[in-house]
């Protein structure tokens, strides 16, 4: 507080504190009775899985006065602050933004919505014309301003008539060279359109239904393995490790390939060119919003060389890299096909194979990670840690997420089990869930499985609310399909006296000796920001339960091409041993 003397100067000289406002001016400005202040209770909106935040208030306190009389209000005694409750910041309490202005449904910890790709194109695009046509007009001549009228010029003057303006050639020239500009941009532009708003060839249509059909005959296949317990693998990428058998393969090598592919009557051109286009499409993680890492190598025997053309068009049409390998040190050779796997999936697929029983001939090797984005996201407080029965007898701890929305939704009585459909982000793809409503071998689920009974559970589905509760997953699965694509009809392939790939190193000497796919699965709480005033709807009330604590089938399925990216089952996930019951 600032000091000051006192006026009267036969006083003596003492200093004194300035008095408070309120006794200087009881009345405050203008001798009015200021009100005491009351700050607003604020209501946040409800969030999923935690308690109506509460704002500290004060409320001028009441007391009913003579019988028949009105209300009359009291001030309370000014309250110090360090005598308040401590509250934790709006946004660790889950405040929405609409408290203080902002849009209804927004949190404090909700990231800011994601521009659409076509956006960015756009939105360059616009800039860019801009500036063109600021640069256009200064390059551009001033308009022709017709001379006046000549006026007589006597003999020995040196005055001349003003001659009519041209154009320079350079300028000319550079406005030209800014339309070619221009017209690569749009060019640019149209190709920067998302893919999902591009439509795809019957070629790609007729190759991703018959990826789909490859999808339930391998697991069927696969399925039959009673020592297999988790199977993850990618019909989409198995079938181009069949067309580039067929791309190697000569006579029934070749057909075999795409007989098991179920297009042994098309050509081979339709074949790779669809194949080609389907992967492209499917694995634009960008347009799906969905981190998809996926590597595929052809590794062949120290004593071959790849054919110039096999070379060209595998890496073409499926991506392929090829290299040569070594397997008399089988230890440094395994260590390489696994260092190139974990370089590939930026480390989430740490090993491939432990041990290859045949080294003399070709090696197939797809290395992928998958992690879905969540069109809407579960909350990252909404996890603990349960128990997954991998049987009745044997428990694993998990952590697990929980969270209510709307999803498509159907409940089976007949067959006993439960299918719901999460849609990931941009809602170009969808995961499904089929789990039967109690513990058991999933033999008599697996035996339901094709494309029809796929179909008449999505007509069966109706959007309604859904309380879900999900294992976090981190799952990390190889597996050599030599043996199950043999069960399929590829059988010359993998015969060392009977197969013909000579159209990969021009000789006759080499076959398929193993086809390894190994995949890195992880799904988690991440995902779009959700809107959060669903929750006071009608539709909301009296959830279905989804309680995924035993093993489970599912699928990844998309949207656009019809085709299934992933399709497995969990049976053990990754935890420790929780108790073991007779």
């Amino acid at each position: 507080m600032t000091p000051y003397k006192k006026k009267n100067p036969s006083t003596p000289l003492l200093l004194h504190h300035r008095p408070p406002r309120h006794k200087r001016c009881p009345g405050g400005r203008g001798g009015v009775a200021k009100k005491p202040f009351q700050s607003l209770a604020l209501t946040p909106e409800p969030t999923l899985g935690m308690s109506k935040p509460r704002a500290p208030h004060v409320t001028p306190s009441t007391r009913r006065g003579p019988a028949g009389g009105q209300q009359r209000q009291e001030k309370e005694p000014p309250v110090h602050p360090r005598s308040l409750p401590k509250t934790p910041p709006l946004q660790q309490q889950g405040w929405p933004l609409s408290a203080i202005g902002g849009r209804p449904g927004e949190l404090f910890s909700d990231p800011p919505l994601p521009l659409p790709p076509q956006a960015f194109s756009f939105l360059f695009f616009f800039f860019f014309l801009r500036g063109f046509s600021q640069l256009s007009r200064s390059f551009s001549p001033a308009p022709y301003i017709p001379p006046p009228p000549a006026r007589e010029v006597h003999k020995g003057s040196r005055a001349k008539a003003a001659a009519p303006f041209r154009r320079s050639p350079g300028v000319l020239g550079a406005a030209k060279t800014m339309w070619i500009i221009a017209v690569l941009a749009l060019c640019g532009l149209a190709a920067a359109v998302p893919s999902e708003d591009r439509k795809l060839s019957d070629k790609a249509t007729t190759l991703a239904d018959r990826s789909t059909t490859l999808a339930f005959n391998l697991y069927h296949a696969m399925a039959k393995d009673k020592d297999m317990e988790n199977i993850l693998l990618s019909p989409v990428v198995v079938a181009s490790s069949l067309g580039l058998v067929s791309l190697g393969g000569k006579a029934a090598t070749a057909s075999q390939a795409k007989a098991v592919l179920s297009a042994d009557k098309l050509n081979d051109d339709y074949v790779h060119s669809g194949l080609s286009e389907l992967l492209n499409e499917v694995s634009n993680s960008t347009a799906r919003n969905v981190t998809w890492k996926i590597g595929n190598r052809l590794y062949g025997p120290a004593s071959i060389n790849f054919a110039d053309d096999f070379v060209k068009n595998s890496k073409k049409h499926y991506n392929y890299e090829h290299s040569k390998i070594n397997f008399r040190d089988k230890r440094s050779a395994l260590k390489s096909i696994n260092e190139w796997a974990a370089q590939t999936t930026d480390g989430k697929l740490p090993e491939v194979t432990k041990d290859v029983e045949k080294t003399d001939g070709a090696l197939i090797v797809n290395a992928m990670f998958f992690k879905p984005h969540w069109d809407e996201k579960f909350h990252h407080k909404m996890v603990d840690n349960r128990g997954f029965m991998v049987s009745r007898s044997y428990t694993v701890g998990v952590p697990m997420m929980h969270r209510t929305g709307l999803y498509n939704y159907y409940d089976d009585e007949t067959e006993k089990l439960q299918v719901v459909e999460m849609p990931l982000a941009h809602k170009l793809s969808s995961m499904i869930f089929i789990m039967p409503n109690h513990v058991e071998p999933l033999e008599r689920v697996e035996k339901l499985l094709n494309r029809e009974q796929l179909k008449t559970w999505a007509g069966k589905m109706k959007k309604r609310s859904v309380a879900i509760s999900l294992p976090k997953v981190v799952l990390e699965v190889s597996h050599d399909l030599q043996k199950h694509l043999a069960d399929l009809g590829l059988t010359e392939a993998i015969d060392k006296t009977k197969a013909d790939l000579s159209k990969i190193s021009g000789k006759k000497d080499l076959y398929l000796s193993n086809v390894f796919h190994a995949a890195a699965l992880e799904w988690d709480t991440e995902g779009n920001p959700y809107d959060a005033d669903i929750y006071g709807r009608e539709e909301m009330r009296n959830p279905k339960l989804f309680y995924a604590d035993h093993p489970f089938v599912f699928l990844i399925k998309d949207s656009k091409t019809n085709s299934i990216l992933f399709i497995g089952r969990l049976v053990r996930p990754k935890g420790d041993k929780m108790r073991d019951e007779l």
